[in-house]
């Protein structure tokens, strides 16, 4: 039987806790643990000791007493209550946080304090590089910045990260040369601690493990700043900007490199800035499919994709335990803005390079295109196509008792006029639901920062009103995406 105890809690105190307590899966995830639980304000895990065993041979609680009572001056830590070795293994007893304060399970922050954690993490990494070059050894810590609470409170310790006389006993896979060197880069080098901190956040909110709020579009841009400004010689500073500039040498790559992460999302963003969307919306069976079809065979400049296609793709990405539905209602309701934000960044992610026009539909909530031009700015358009009811049940009619001409469908000689006006009604009423008819009352604030419903500034939506001949109708699409196409080369200019 071996322990630390730093509180005043005994032994055998900390030992009945685990006796009397079911492990369970409460409490913040950590690599290193096999089974967690909480005693009032007491929170314990128990660890891997089997892969502490298999990678590292010496006394493991002598190395954490020994890694806690360094990083513990240096930083601010969670409270560790006592670490404890029996025949069952190895316990850590630690004091309880807040789970409201993890950047995880969802939580939601301002994009303030998400600054201000940045700042102080990256101040925390300066003061582990002090020590390292005073001492004899060096000390590190994973700088995940879902390792902090929102507080700036560093709460996974384990396993421990030091390296002594040169000797790697950071629980790095010997075995494992990228493993080895991404542990060692993202726990102990300046570059790869501070740019592994900027790309955890940038996962984390693609994951949507946690959301920000108010979060500026160019928020990349101000955190590299962030992170040159805190260089901590003008040589670290000339790295950081050579290997954001050129990327990392193949002998220094490995799976998952914060640096060229970091390179793709910078890239990937830029090619969304070279770009305008145009969402579609419109009245059922107005003609909005076939106008796009001809937007998208006539326009080699034009992309074309559906906006039914993009979430279910957002949706895996989240790796979400609830259904597809089920989640797609939670992230409405929970926050729209960061529900639509996470659709433009998948937009941009598949986006063509070659097509400076994306054309999306079908756009039915009004709320959520209030969201995408508080996102997109004046990048974003909508393209509204109404026409009247009776010529609308007349085009549906006619299509279904005819062949189609690009596919399989054959004719529908059953179908009635009655059967087709009935479900043109259904239609119109569940996108209503969703505010499809308040998009054409959208109107620019007075200064063009926002768009509103029903508000005093000019009209937002394109309106075109298919109600004439179809060479009328191919004219105004004509006129319309011919005044779009100017506009990606500014934004390439800018």
């Amino acid at each position: 039987m071996k322990s630390y105890i730093y509180d005043s809690y005994s032994h055998e105190e900390l030992e009945k806790i685990v006796h009397f307590t079911n492990h369970t899966n409460n409490g913040y995830p950590t690599s290193n643990c096999i089974a967690r639980g909480y005693f009032n304000n007491i929170f314990f895990k128990k660890l891997n000791f089997p892969k502490i065993c298999e990678l590292y041979k010496g006394d493991y609680l002598s190395l954490f007493n020994e890694y806690y009572t360094i990083i513990n001056q240096i930083m601010k830590t969670n409270k560790i209550l006592g670490i404890i070795q029996n025949e069952e293994g190895i316990f850590e007893f630690s004091e309880l946080l807040d789970e409201t304060k993890f950047l995880d399970s969802g939580n939601s922050f301002e994009w303030i304090e998400i600054l201000s954690l940045f700042d102080k993490i990256l101040f925390d990494i300066n003061a582990c590089i002090r020590y390292n070059v005073l001492s004899k050894e060096k000390i590190g810590f994973e700088t995940a910045i879902w390792n902090f609470t929102i507080d700036g409170i560093l709460f996974d310790l384990d396993p421990p990260k030091i390296l002594k006389n040169s000797m790697d006993i950071s629980f790095t896979r010997k075995d494992d040369f990228d493993h080895k060197q991404r542990t060692l880069y993202r726990s102990f080098d300046e570059i790869g601690m501070k740019f592994n901190l900027l790309v955890t956040l940038i996962l984390g909110e693609k994951h949507n493990s946690f959301v920000v709020k108010n979060q500026p579009n160019n928020y990349i841009e101000i955190l590299i700043e962030k992170i040159m400004q805190s260089a901590t010689s003008t040589l670290i500073k000339k790295q950081m900007i050579e290997n954001l500039i050129n990327g990392i040498a193949k002998e220094e790559n490995f799976i998952g490199h914060p640096i060229e992460i970091i390179r793709r999302e910078i890239m990937t963003k830029e090619k969304g800035d070279n770009k305008i969307f145009i969402f579609v919306a419109g009245t059922s069976e107005s003609g909005k499919s076939g106008g796009i079809n001809y937007l998208k065979d006539n326009y080699s400049e034009i992309q074309h994709i559906k906006i039914r296609d993009i979430f279910p793709k957002v949706y895996a990405d989240t790796s979400s335990k609830l259904s597809f539905e089920d989640w797609q209602n939670f992230e409405e309701n929970r926050d729209l803005n960061n529900f639509w934000k996470l659709f433009v960044n998948k937009v941009y992610e598949i986006a063509d390079d070659s097509k400076s026009i994306i054309i999306l539909d079908t756009m039915y909530g009004v709320e959520g295109m209030i969201e995408l031009y508080n996102i997109l700015g004046d990048r974003v358009n909508l393209l509204y196509i109404d026409a009247p009811f009776n010529e609308r049940v007349m085009r549906e009619y006619k299509r279904l008792r005819s062949d189609s001409i690009n596919g399989t469908r054959k004719a529908d000689l059953t179908i009635t006029i009655e059967d087709v006006i009935e479900r043109t009604i259904k239609k119109d009423k569940k996108k209503n639901k969703k505010g499809a008819n308040k998009l054409p009352q959208l109107t620019y604030s007075v200064d063009k920062q926002s768009v509103e419903i029903d508000g005093v500034g000019e009209q937002f939506a394109t309106i075109i009103n298919n109600d004439s001949t179809l060479e009328n109708f191919h004219g105004m699409l004509d006129n319309y995406i011919k005044s779009k196409l100017t506009k990606p080369k500014e934004y390439v200019r800018k």
